[in-house]
């Protein structure tokens, strides 16, 4: 369904030529499905990159605040 609407939504988008890219396009729905790994090994390495929380800190301050909105 998804494919469908990116194909219709990118049709619109030639046909009109509208700027930019549709919400919605073929490209995306496909990089949705893939599983995406990224490492910052490189860039500590060369330019001495430290992160400014580590990951659980940042899970944890996700969490925190997704807890605040349900209070309010």
């Amino acid at each position: 369904m998804a494919k469908t609407v990116a194909a219709v939504m990118e049709f619109v988008w030639k046909t009109f030529r509208l700027a930019g890219h549709p919400p919605l396009y073929k490209g995306l729905i496909n990089a949705l499905g893939m599983t995406f790994i990224i490492s910052d090994k490189k860039a500590r390495a060369e330019i001495g990159y430290r992160p400014l929380v580590t990951i659980e800190q940042g899970l944890d301050s996700m969490r925190d605040s997704k807890s605040s909105e349900k209070v309010s």
